[in-house]
């Protein structure tokens, strides 16, 4: 019994303590993640970071968590750790139990693999089933400290894992059978401590049961020396009631013990998960905001300012030029419209699902803003349409105007195509633009000619291009000789 409640005393059923148990087992995982991801043991990483002459420091313990990358709310961009400088030092205080430092041996215990049985098996002396001698029978919830990482014993299939257990034996187990049934499964070290206070606890009832029954058969007796001892048996029956009720009161702790870590994991998982969820919301909302900062303007100077140009009729003096900026702007801002729509929309179908917490308002967020793009994006969308026909017209009516202003200028000249092809091109493969524009002279304004020419822009004016651009062309449209 003694024993017994030495076991069970560590429990508490304050959930200050219980919570400081949860937070050391959520950074335990997270300093775990961190070794894989420098590709370090835990005594590299955790002598450099927090531990000074065999102890680890308090002031570097909590330092060095706040930093770890695994306990940010965001792993990608490390801004805000998942918990407070006081939830770190009371984790710190879980570790210490009884004294008032925590040594680097014990904080290294706390990464050691651990394994509890979970169905029968055997403990054998080597790698290899095959072979192989049996050490002991491993019972039910039993502890075992991994002292390697499994292996798979290619003979038989199955994966097999180095342990040493509670009496300081050594020996190789089963993980699991091949028709897929458990023998032995990883455990934390809290789970550790709860199995340890378990199984203390059904080992002293199955001790009182079976002192209780050796006592009920000594009281049948009848004949002989045993009705004289009847009354020293009897005697101990208060103090088997008494052991009974502190039986009773450590199963009750044990039970309000698992019931309150069993509820503050679940306040805590939720607590994470709200953090995790309110920092993702802000973020998609902060950028949503972005996006629409940088649309709202370009909507209220790029619209109206087409709108114009649309609404003016074709004798007003709407330059080529207004028309190209007008059209780059509004193809600019519709494309920006569709982009933060496209992102919104993304946004939108992530919180789909979502009807609470944090999340929740990013889809009201995310309507609003959709509602007010929807018009705009619409409305560029016309206007960009009506901005373009209006400039194939100007390009059109330019073209016709330069190729009327050719024809006069080529006929004045007098020359043939090939001879005036051959003058106008120089050294060239083909005309450039300068020089018909300075042919024609200023029959036209130096914009018109350009505006009139810009097909040629890139690869200049070619013969066959004159040539079309000066002969007259008729189509028959009635039989005639």
């Amino acid at each position: 019994l003694q024993r017994t409640e030495e076991v069970v005393a560590p429990l508490s059923d304050d959930p200050r303590d219980v919570s400081a148990i949860v937070f050391l087992q959520a950074i335990v995982q997270a300093l775990q993640r961190s070794f894989v991801r420098l590709g370090q043991s835990p005594e590299a990483v955790l002598v450099t970071q927090m531990i000074h002459e065999d102890k680890v420091v308090e002031e570097k313990f909590v330092s060095a968590l706040r930093a770890l990358q695994e306990l940010q709310v965001d792993e990608s961009n490390p801004s805000v750790c998942l918990f407070s400088e006081e939830e770190l030092k009371a984790a710190y205080r879980a570790m210490c139990d009884k004294q008032t430092e925590v040594t680097k041996s014990k904080l290294l215990d706390y990464f050691k693999a651990r394994y509890v049985c979970v169905n029968l098996v055997t403990m054998t002396d080597q790698p290899a089933v095959k072979g192989s001698k049996t050490i002991k029978k491993l019972a039910v919830h039993e502890i075992l400290e991994a002292l390697c990482d499994s292996q798979k014993d290619e003979a038989s299939g199955l994966l097999r894992v180095k342990v040493r257990e509670k009496d300081g034996k050594e020996g190789y187990v089963t993980l699991e059978s091949i028709n897929g049934t458990t023998f032995i499964k990883t455990i934390l070290p809290h789970q550790v401590m709860m199995t340890t206070v378990e199984v203390a606890v059904e080992e002293m009832a199955e001790a009182l049961t079976s002192t209780a029954k050796q006592l009920d058969n000594k009281m049948r007796g009848t004949n002989g020396p045993l009705p004289d001892i009847k009354a020293e048996v009897t005697k101990l029956r208060p103090r088997i009631a008494q052991v009974q009720q502190t039986l009773n009161g450590l199963k009750k702790k044990v039970s309000t013990a698992k019931k309150l870590l069993a509820e503050i994991e679940e306040k805590e998982s939720t607590r994470k998960q709200e953090a995790m969820d309110r920092h993702e919301a802000e973020k998609m909302i902060n950028s949503a905001k972005e996006g629409m900062d940088l649309v709202r303007p370009k909507i209220s100077e790029v619209i109206p300012a087409a709108e114009s140009l649309k609404a003016a009729d074709s004798t007003s003096s709407c330059t080529i030029q207004e028309l190209v900026k007008s059209q780059t702007a509004l193809e600019n801002l519709y494309q920006a419209i569709v982009d933060l729509r496209k992102k919104l929309d993304a946004d939108k179908r992530y919180v789909k699902y979502v009807k609470s917490g944090p999340l929740a308002e990013v889809w009201d967020t995310m309507n609003g803003f959709l509602s007010e793009i929807w018009n705009p994006e619409e409305e560029c969308q016309k206007l960009l349409y009506a901005v373009q026909e209006r400039r194939k017209k100007l390009t059109s009516d330019a073209q016709k105007a330069v190729s009327a202003a050719l024809r006069e200028a080529a006929t004045k000249d007098g020359s043939d195509v090939e001879a005036l092809f051959d003058k106008l091109r120089k050294e060239n493969s083909s005309i450039p633009i300068e020089a018909l524009r300075d042919f024609v002279g200023e029959a036209m304004q130096a914009s018109e000619v350009e505006l009139g020419l810009e097909n040629y822009s890139s690869c200049g004016f070619s013969k066959l291009s004159l040539t079309l651009l000066l002969q007259d062309y008729m189509r028959c449209i009635r039989e005639i000789s």
